[in-house]
């Protein structure tokens, strides 16, 4: 025992209370339930870092000893130094939303001066809303060991970020994006490991644009697709329905409704794979970079996404035409309404349907009755 850590259970604030620094504690150079989780590195092979310690706590609850996490605070070096000298690749365990890529960013950039052959980071992102506390309690271990097998390395990670406003299609852009690989491969100190990342990122460059001509706009760059979380079937209720698809194909095509349904699209929950790379990807364009409607087409149509939203759009019959095929010639916007209403019925269904699975008193006819008439929905 060195300290304590607490964390408030309302809005309190502040969110983490650490014990007064000592010559024994300081925050910086600790893992909340690291000596816990040392035992079972051996049998496990995972070396897992949460968010905070309801999410530890949660998965040690559930049979997961080897999860740790920084006491509040983002992860730092000294910290990564003590993740690698347990385990060679940990995984970084986020949620699914913007905030977690943000975090995933800052992780990856606080990594790299301090990166030494084998050593390095994996990254698993949550389905958007969930954290490892509530997948768990909801889905089960299971689900989230399987999420543990389809990981992200650091390079794709690195390589999202850099590609997520970038402009392939023009000279300027691709010597823009050229020079930010410089700034970032020369945080790192060890030089073997910075002249590998320098290659490796600037291969993805030249796959990203091979083929494609400076200034022809109407060109698609051969995009790079991150194999992550690419295995999107690691639990049937998570794959994405086809309304999903629909609302997702709908803001591609029609970017310029966001500012009437970016509420609502950020409400959106798909599990980790190339769908759900896209609608983050949209989500941070918009609230973030502030990309206008114009940009941000011409961003999915020729940027790192563009093999997605062409497959969705191919997938889910949507074209510029597809409205006006409809007897009802409806608007883009009033499109998305109504299918953003049927996936909201959707998730009530859902929602009823789990909790007389949970309930389970299947001896009432009233609970059977209802249980059928909801499979049948």
């Amino acid at each position: 025992m060195v300290g304590f850590g607490g964390r408030v259970l309302d809005k309190s604030e502040p969110k983490y209370l650490n014990s007064p620094e000592t010559p024994f504690f300081n925050k910086s150079y600790q893992l909340y339930n690291l000596h816990r989780a040392k035992p079972h590195l051996k049998a496990s092979g995972q070396l897992v870092l949460v968010e905070g310690y309801m999410d530890v706590i949660a998965l040690y609850q559930a049979g997961f000893k080897t999860a740790v996490a920084p006491l509040g605070t983002a992860v730092t070096e000294e910290q990564l130094g003590l993740l690698w000298q347990n385990n060679p690749a940990p995984i970084v365990c986020l949620d699914g939303d913007a905030a977690g890529r943000t975090a995933a960013i800052r992780a990856a950039k606080r990594a790299l001066p301090v990166l030494e052959p084998g050593r390095t980071l994996q990254f698993v992102f949550l389905p958007q809303g969930e954290d490892p506390d509530s997948l768990v309690h909801k889905d089960g271990l299971a689900t989230f060991r399987n999420l543990l097998g389809q990981t992200t390395p650091l390079e794709n990670v690195l390589w999202q970020n850099l590609t997520a406003s970038a402009t392939l299609t023009t000279a300027d852009g691709r010597a823009a994006l050229e020079a930010e690989i410089g700034q970032l491969v020369a945080t790192i100190r060890h030089a073997t490991v910075r002249r590998h990342y320098s290659q490796l990122l600037r291969d993805k460059l030249f796959q990203a644009t091979r083929g494609q001509k400076v200034g022809q706009g109407a060109s698609k760059p051969k995009p790079l697709i991150a194999n992550s979380q690419a295995g999107i079937d690691y639990r049937p209720a998570l794959q994405p329905n086809p309304t999903l698809s629909k609302l997702l194909a709908i803001v591609c095509q029609w970017p310029e409704i966001l500012p009437e349904v970016d509420e609502s699209l950020a409400m959106l929950h798909f599990p980790p794979g190339p769908l759900n790379e896209l609608h983050q990807h949209i989500l941070r364009a918009y609230t973030q970079l502030n990309l206008p409607p114009e940009k941000l087409h011409q961003n999915l149509t020729e940027g790192p996404h563009s093999a997605t939203v062409i497959s969705l759009l191919s997938s889910t019959g949507t074209t510029a035409n597809s409205t006006q095929n409809s007897t009802a010639s409806t608007p883009p916007n009033q499109l998305f309404k109504q299918h953003f209403a049927q996936w909201q019925q959707q998730q009530q269904t859902h929602k009823q349907y789990t909790q007389i699975i949970k309930q389970a008193d299947w001896f009432n006819p009233e609970n059977w009755q209802q249980f059928k008439q909801l499979k049948e929905s």
